[in-house]
């Protein structure tokens, strides 16, 4: 019946869009054990607690909270949409944050159903697997930060993960999601290049190119494939044509997991001295602005694109101990 009907239809919304791997937050001024008495419980309740990839649920500010949403789940603003039935709410995020996309629901109730697929927001032609774990893939951040604030170092917290890494040469399986990692990652992106699946598929028939994709887990279960690098041979040296990481395990060295266990394989196979790589700036890499330097590559080049150099024997860079290879 009317009005429940209308809250439902949106409920479904919400839900096909989080099967599309689109994640799902609370953002609500309210008592906390009063909204998962609803999601947890409510028998007409479609939008359940596993939905859920982050939430703040108390009576602050929703621009404070939304700020501290982006910040746990390493997620940058302008790759955030923020739903609400309360003008102010929305003014006052469009104020604080004007790169936040906001929908301000219709003041009639049955006008809900449809207004975010509508949108076309989130609009996709294609979902894969990882992407329906996202969410879970995401919840099992609270573990992992509430393990790191019983560490006084990094070391010690990256230790106690007990992180493992496979690392394995693209397959036909694997080019959808190495083609989404391509167009979607922008934080850990080293030269930002937008490959297809036909791009990728391309590859994979070319003797002059190896890409590998990580597999990463730890001790609160699996990352899902987190990490994409793409070598190519030029002559007597091997470029790193493209070097991405999802956002969800920055910070884990297992970046360098994924680059010395690569590089490794690519030695067996070709033989080369010397490895070159890029940076490309963008707004929103800056996070790997100093990477190559900290792995022992030597500026050859500026410009918009920085160009890096180094004997393959002087890199300072190796496989992390805290890492199991898989």
């Amino acid at each position: 019946e009317y009005p429940g009907i209308a809250y439902y239809r949106f409920q479904a919304e919400v839900v096909g869009i989080a099967e599309k791997g689109v994640l799902v937050c609370l953002c609500s001024k309210n008592d906390e054990a009063a909204v998962w008495q609803v999601l947890d419980g409510h028998p007409h309740c479609l939008l359940r607690r596993n939905r859920i990839a982050g939430y703040r649920v108390n009576w602050a500010d929703k621009a404070t909270n939304l700020k501290e949403l982006a910040l746990e789940l390493n997620l940058s603003l302008d790759s955030m949409v923020f739903v609400d039935d309360d003008p102010a709410e929305c003014a006052l995020i469009r104020s604080q944050f004007p790169e936040v996309v906001v929908i301000q629901v219709p003041g009639k109730i049955y006008q809900y159903p449809g207004i975010l697929n509508g949108s076309g927001l989130f609009d996709r032609l294609s979902v894969s697997e990882e992407d329906k774990e996202r969410a879970q893939y995401y919840q099992a951040e609270s573990s992992r930060r509430e393990l790191q604030k019983r560490h006084v170092d990094a070391e010690g917290f990256l230790r106690d993960l007990r992180m493992k890494a496979v690392v394995r040469s693209l397959e036909a399986g694997d080019i959808p999601r190495a083609s989404q990692l391509c167009q979607r990652t922008n934080q850990f992106n080293l030269t930002s290049k937008r490959y297809t699946e036909s791009d990728l598929a391309n590859f994979m028939d070319r003797p002059d190119v190896r890409m590998f994709m990580l597999q990463s887990e730890d001790r609160f279960g699996p990352s899902g494939n987190t990490g994409l690098i793409i070598f190519k041979r030029e002559g007597d040296a091997v470029e790193v044509d493209s070097f991405l990481m999802s956002c969800r395990v920055i910070g884990r060295l297992l970046d360098r997991a994924l680059f010395c266990e690569g590089l490794r394989r690519v030695r067996e196979v070709w033989s080369f001295s010397r490895i070159r790589a890029s940076f490309v700036p963008t707004q929103r890499n800056g996070i790997v602005s100093g990477l190559w330097k900290d792995y022992g590559f030597e500026k050859v080049a500026g410009g918009d694109g920085e160009t890096y150099g180094c004997q393959v024997t002087e890199m300072k860079v190796s496989f992390p101990e805290i890492i199991e290879l898989a």
